[in-house]
């Protein structure tokens, strides 16, 4: 288990957030429910897919917050772990239809 910056797997699924922000680097608690908000505004993106949901935060992050990120991260909040590769490939995400 990894973790980026002060947060660990445990202390991001413990404080309420979808998206936390450390920094330069972004973290998504996947799968999303519901609207998610951005860690830095009271703007929130809905979406289908977790990838445009992710893209609708990101780009705000970038142009509208002029911030530089530098890494965006992923974790899964059934087995409480963050996702090395692909979302979509993620075993937990395999067969419930997620994506």
């Amino acid at each position: 288990m990894s973790n980026i910056g002060s947060y660990s797997p445990n202390r991001f699924l413990d404080d309420g957030l979808q998206v936390v922000r450390d920094g330069s680097n972004v973290m998504l608690k996947l799968p999303f429910v519901g609207a998610v908000q951005c860690p830095d505004c009271s703007d929130s993106f809905t979406g289908k897919e977790w990838f445009s949901i992710k893209g609708s935060i990101v780009k705000p992050l970038k142009f509208k917050h002029q911030l530089h990120i530098s890494s965006t991260r992923h974790i899964c909040t059934i087995c409480n772990v963050f996702i090395s590769s692909k979302p979509s490939d993620h075993p937990c995400f395999a067969n419930v239809g997620l994506w």
